[in-house]
């Protein structure tokens, strides 16, 4: 085996999710397109031209035009991105942790062949989703008999393939020099959203506007590349730092000792275990029956993402929470402009009433978007680990110990619920200390509500990923399934209300129930809370019959 066989097998387990990411952009510029199209123009024209550059849209393009800048240049270049962060973190430090990584090796190829083939895998990944977007973009013009005039849709798709290498870099990066998938995931994915949402924020502020050039997101957002096209500068910028941080993935892997424990335990097994034993089959027999005697695999499923929670964690606190008091503070004059400039029809869309109000502010850059992302991963790579633990064999090793399958679903779910409640309770902690700090007035049982809501929403797209792993048994089920259900239902919670006879569809969606009552601002839902619940509640019940009743993947 070869380093170009590395190659060829790591694409070609992906080409599948590719498709589904071309397809599924797809399907949301033909919606975008048709649902512009239907709508009164005049929201667009009411908006200055700074703001109209700063989404993306070209100034006096017809409203169709719009779509792309909406559903590709952002919706595309997020999906994109996180796509190429899931590739990154698992090439590396994902098949080390499955123990696949290991069984490569005893084949005649080193690891520095290992490295460059599996860093290959991810360049090629970031290439072949920019020509796949594009080609979706082509083809969503044909039925419309669109013409997209001066809109640079190539270079557009160039730029967010090469944002999507960069993001996916640091995920590598991070995996390779620490083997922790979990930990690759959480670095990369606040290097997205924590970029994004600074690309935004940064340049508002004379003080902080040359701060935003050090930011990845804003090299990729800056030139607005469908109006303005491609900027070289900043496109070699992206390309320099993503292969610096592949070459920093490379060396890691190749210095470091490869990790090799058959099941990792928290804490307190570990304390259990024997630390030495006659022979390797017993230490592994004593860890499989240690965690079976005790309650611990909720435990367990906890600590193997300890890294990512923590990072997500504190993010939602320190960064979404507390910080935006004092940043509310400072823009407090900008918001009032922006807020009265903009159509009552947009600030609904966005979820927000009035962004000037500390509860419109809040919901708009913590609550609509980041958190319920934030829930989203959270919840799917605890669903996940459960479908790698089938696929390396170790479900199999607990099952064949005596332990019934309902209690390792059952310690699943009540793994999930606890990381999401310890996240939604972070993100209330943090928004009620940044209104402290920012001296900004917001009840705290707004704030108590807001966060309920967020439970509720993350334990439902938690329970879609359970659903998925306990029917399919495999990895990439649980986490597409959560991030489809994530996008899909909040495109479809942003779009249709843009168009009065489609408004009503929008309670299909989850978002719906999570924020069209705007919690910040009148306080919790109940019926809304409860939809949620009750939802979660069948899709974990229907789980249960799946699983147990399934055949193992071996």
């Amino acid at each position: 085996m070869n380093a170009l066989i590395v190659l060829e097998r790591g694409l070609g387990s992906r080409w599948k999710a590719i498709a589904i990411i071309a397809v599924t952009i797809l399907a949301f510029l033909l919606m975008g397109i048709e649902v512009v199209d239907s709508m009164d123009s005049n929201i667009y024209d009411s908006l200055p031209p700074a703001m109209l550059s700063l989404a993306g849209i070209p100034a006096g393009a017809a409203t169709s035009v719009m779509a792309y800048a909406q559903m590709l240049g952002f919706l595309g270049a997020i999906t994109a991105a996180g796509f190429a962060v899931a590739v990154g973190a698992q090439v590396i430090a994902g098949e080390e942790q499955d123990r696949t990584l290991p069984l490569l090796l005893s084949h005649p190829v080193s690891r520095l062949g290992v490295g460059l083939a599996k860093a290959g895998v991810l360049v090629a990944t970031a290439g072949i989703m920019s020509l796949g977007l594009w080609g979706a973009a082509q083809v969503a013009a044909l039925p419309f008999n669109l013409a997209l005039g001066n809109a640079h849709l190539g270079e557009l798709c160039l730029a967010l393939g090469a944002n999507a290498l960069l993001c996916g870099s640091v995920a590598f990066a991070v995996g390779g020099v620490t083997g922790s998938r979990g930990l690759a995931t959480g670095v990369a994915s606040v290097v997205l959203g924590f970029g994004w949402l600074l690309a935004s924020l940064l340049p508002q502020w004379s003080q902080t506007r040359d701060l935003a050039q050090f930011i990845p997101w804003y090299w990729y957002s800056k030139p607005v590349v469908l109006v303005n096209g491609l900027d070289g500068g900043y496109l070699a910028l992206m390309l320099g730092v993503a292969a610096t941080l592949l070459a920093a993935g490379v060396v890691g892997v190749m210095v470091r000792d490869l990790r090799s424990t058959p099941l990792r335990l928290s804490w307190p097994h570990r304390q259990q275990t024997p630390e030495r034993a006659g022979t390797q089959q017993r230490l592994a027999d004593n860890r499989v029956a240690t965690t079976v005697r005790a309650p611990g695999l909720t435990g367990l499923a906890i600590s193997r993402h300890t890294g990512l929670l923590l990072v997500l964690g504190m993010v939602m606190f320190a960064v979404m929470g507390v910080s935006m008091g004092p940043v509310y503070d400072q823009m407090a004059p900008q918001l009032v402009t922006v807020s009265q400039s903009m159509p009552s029809a947009l600030l609904q869309m966005w979820g927000a009433t009035d962004l000037a109000s500390p509860a419109g502010f809040y919901w708009g850059e913590t609550m609509s978007l980041m958190a319920p992302a934030t829930v989203t991963v959270a919840g799917a790579a605890i669903a996940t680990a459960l479908g790698s633990d089938e696929r390396s064999g170790c479900l199999g090793l607990l099952l064949a110990a005596g332990l019934p399958r309902w209690r390792v679903l059952a310690y699943t779910i009540t793994a999930q619920a606890i990381v999401v409640t310890a996240i939604a309770i972070l993100t209330g902690l943090g928004i009620w200390g940044g209104t402290l700090l920012g001296d900004v007035s917001l009840p705290a049982g707004n704030i108590a509500g807001a966060a309920l809501h967020l439970l509720a929403l993350g334990l439902f797209v938690s329970a879609t990923a359970t659903l998925a792993v306990a029917a399919v048994g495999t990895p990439a089920a649980a986490a597409w399934t959560a991030t489809g259900v994530g996008l899909v239902s909040y495109f479809i919670n942003v779009t249709l209300p843009m168009n009065p006879s489609l408004a009503d569809w929008a309670k299909i969606s989850p978002f719906h129930w999570y924020g069209a009552s705007h919690p910040l601002e009148n306080g919790p839902d109940w019926g809304g809370i409860a939809v949620l619940l009750a939802a979660a509640a069948v899709l974990l019940a229907a789980s249960f019959p799946l699983f147990t009743r399934r055949d193992l993947r071996v």
